[in-house]
């Protein structure tokens, strides 16, 4: 039975699109890292041919600005466990420092629209997820060292034109 609303909101009204697990243009990082090998096969699929990111079951459907920040990494989709069922349910995770209101409305928020066959590509996003925030967190460091230096630079050309007036000619 095709899932009719938004896979995090549940909303079935408001501008839902197809929001892909792993971005189709993560395509060569999805096989670099050899992805496709935990995709299940099902005979009965029309699907079954279609692997990688290409492939139906790499789609959700959410509202317009929940995807949004799904593919800013922002959230995970993952397998938490649930002491009241003893088992697990599949669950938002917020990643983001920067999720706000999201992670209060959202963080641990039961996803129950999921086919089963798209798990590997749920285990694949946070995978990419978590790259992404590493990724994400080491330009910040190297532009805030870049700047840093930068201003250590700046300092040491006006002491040394202050010592030696003369220098400050070559120092430009």
């Amino acid at each position: 039975m095709p899932k009719l609303g938004c896979a995090v909101s549940k909303t079935t009204s408001f501008g839902l699109q197809a929001a892909h697990l792993i971005p189709p243009i993560e395509s060569l990082w999805y096989s670099q890292n050899c992805m496709a090998s935990y995709e299940t096969f099902d005979f009965q699929d029309p699907d079954r041919w279609v692997t990688g990111v290409q492939n139906a079951r790499n789609c959700l459907k959410m509202r317009m600005d929940i995807c949004s920040v799904f593919n800013q990494a922002w959230f995970a989709i993952v397998p938490k466990f649930d002491n009241e069922s003893t088992g697990f349910q599949w669950v938002i995770h917020t990643l983001s420092p920067d999720a706000g209101e999201f992670w209060s409305r959202y963080h641990n928020h039961v996803v129950d629209e999921l086919d089963s066959n798209s798990r590997p590509y749920l285990f694949a996003r946070f995978a990419w997820a978590i790259f992404q925030r590493v990724e994400l967190s080491r330009a910040r460091r190297e532009r805030e060292q870049a700047a840093h230096t930068e201003e250590k630079l700046s300092l040491l050309k006006r002491l040394a034109a202050m010592e030696n007036p003369d220098w400050s000619e070559l120092l430009r």
